[in-house]
């Protein structure tokens, strides 16, 4: 296995691509991260072994293509755990690591799939985006909506964009893109971006996240009584008599949870079981429209718990 060198324009070498002519390859972590594309060219059957999940190969991509006569077969660690595809002669695939390092592969030479260098037209307001391809949404309203239905295919990619902020754009994704539950997502800024791509749950084909940037992701108030989701973005509405909420410790470091009162019926009085400060308070109280609170999951005395990032009027008690 070799790699061509190209000039910088700095002069120095930046490896760009790996040329694989023998039986079995195995591409590492470090080879990986330094190059894009791998190319297989072998009259025989080629096998290729891409690295493992590993978080610090987050948001690295690149292609594979097979210029052989050889069947090239690519093992990697998906979702759903260790599975393979085949790459035939003159076909290329895209290969992506998503935000918890696991792997996805996709077509995108085949002239019927669209790939996320394919612009697709922005549905609008109301609209039904595309389920591949790359949207540029524009908003000229205070509020806007998108529907995002299931992907058709494992591997299908789709990038949104809001490019121009009129308003904030608010998607609604058919079934849950992460296992936190979340359908919805809030785009809020020029800028803010998400990539998604289409993966196996289950016995169901779903949209997971590759990379974010900036967009809320929304979950259902869950009521009156109810425990609160441990990732996401939470708008509570409130009715007459005064209602609570509980919130169990983070699933993991990192985790991240907004908490706002969207329509103040009465007080809403949010419990969670570990403290969310070194104060010790466990206990976030709502009063007026407009509140919110941002926590992250941090780990302290080798425990998982919450700790602030902003409040900004959510009153704290023990």
């Amino acid at each position: 296995m070799g790699a061509h060198n190209v000039q910088t324009k700095k002069g120095r070498q930046q490896r760009v691509k790996f040329l694989i002519k023998t039986a079995t390859a195995t591409i590492t972590r470090a080879e990986l991260l330094a190059d894009v594309t791998i190319q297989a060219n072998k009259a025989s059957a080629i096998t290729l072994t891409l690295p493992p999940s590993d978080e610090s190969l987050s948001g690295v991509f690149g292609g594979i293509g097979n210029k052989g006569a050889g069947v090239l077969t690519v093992s990697y660690t998906g979702p759903s755990g260790v599975t393979t595809r085949t790459v035939q002669q003159d076909e290329e695939i895209q290969y992506k690591y998503d935000e918890d390092g696991k792997c996805y592969l996709a077509a995108y030479t085949n002239a019927t799939t669209i790939g996320l260098n394919d612009v697709t037209a922005d549905p609008g307001d109301a609209g039904a985006l595309a389920i591949a391809g790359s949207v540029a949404m524009t908003s000229a309203g205070a509020s806007e909506t998108r529907t995002l239905a299931i992907p058709d295919a494992v591997g299908d990619m789709l990038s949104l964009t809001h490019t121009v902020d009129g308003g904030d754009i608010t998607v609604t994704v058919a079934s849950a893109y992460n296992v936190a539950g979340n359908t919805t997502l809030a785009f809020t800024n020029a800028g803010d971006n998400v990539v998604l791509v289409g993966a196996t749950v289950g016995a169901a084909v779903a949209w997971r996240i590759v990379s974010i940037n900036n967009v809320g992701l929304g979950v259902a108030d869950p009521g009156d009584g109810a425990a609160l989701p441990i990732e996401g973005s939470v708008a509570m509405t409130s009715g007459a008599g005064g209602e609570t909420r509980t919130l169990a410790a983070p699933a993991a470091e990192g985790d991240m949870l907004s908490l706002t009162m969207d329509v103040d019926g009465s007080d809403i009085v949010v419990t969670s079981t570990p403290a969310i400060n070194v104060a010790g308070n466990k206990i976030m109280t709502f009063d007026n429209a407009g509140e919110n609170i941002i926590l992250i999951g941090a780990q302290v005395a080798s425990a998982l718990v919450w700790r602030v990032v902003a409040n900004d009027g959510v009153g704290l008690s023990t």
